[in-house]
């Protein structure tokens, strides 16, 4: 891979999701919707329908648990609800986001899962499912092999008040890799939203801007 990537956060979304798009994956992709019927498989001159995981043996749909998705098409780290409290999560909304940025800009091929899962522990909502996703598609990605990310925050700015708070995270990124070339640091912004629970601040977006 020779492309050029503006930010670390660009480069583990293009290497971590390039078999899987841009965002998080349709557990429904292979048309096993509740209301669509299942596909068939043929054995010699046979057609017997294959299993679909969302309809029970006598045709009934199967309830979808919290969250919308049904068991047995995601991976279980996707399926676990939201955590009740957060303890990686600082007390104020500027050490949280330095946190955040620290554990996405700084990874190795090998390290990469586990960075991820810890940001995604610290987050909640649309964050919290997009780093899972990024987290458990890294530590199957072969593309990933050599490559690290290191960053600097250079500067925080929250804006607003009360228990939801916008700010812009500007860090000092690079990438290094097999294929990579030389790649010169760059200042790059990510829009991130926090918000106040149980006592902490928890990202709840997390947008690096290409």
């Amino acid at each position: 891979m020779r492309a050029a990537y503006r930010n670390p956060a660009a480069l583990a979304l293009a290497l971590l999701t390039a078999s899987f798009g841009c965002g998080p994956s349709d557990p429904y992709a292979n048309n096993e919707r509740p209301d669509r019927p299942a596909k068939t498989q043929t054995t010699g001159h046979i057609e017997k329908p294959a299993p679909n995981p969302a309809v029970n043996p006598d045709g009934t749909v199967k309830p979808a648990p919290e969250g919308g998705e049904v068991n047995g098409s995601v991976p279980p780290e996707l399926r676990r609800a939201e955590p009740a409290s957060f303890p990686g999560a600082g007390t104020t909304p500027e050490s949280t986001l330095r946190h955040g940025a620290d554990l996405y800009g700084n990874w190795t091929s090998n390290t990469a899962p586990a960075r991820f899962r810890q940001i995604a522990a610290l987050s909640v909502d649309p964050a919290r499912v997009q780093l899972r996703q990024i987290a458990t598609q890294s530590g199957i990605d072969v593309q990933q092999a050599g490559v690290r990310a290191t960053s600097k925050v250079m500067s925080i700015s929250v804006n607003g008040t009360g228990g939801r708070r916008d700010a812009n995270i500007v860090t000092r990124d690079q990438v290094t890799g097999p294929g990579l070339g030389d790649q010169e640091p760059k200042l790059n912004v990510t829009v991130a939203t926090v918000q106040r629970r149980a006592g902490k601040w928890v990202i709840s977006r997390w947008e690096p801007k290409p």
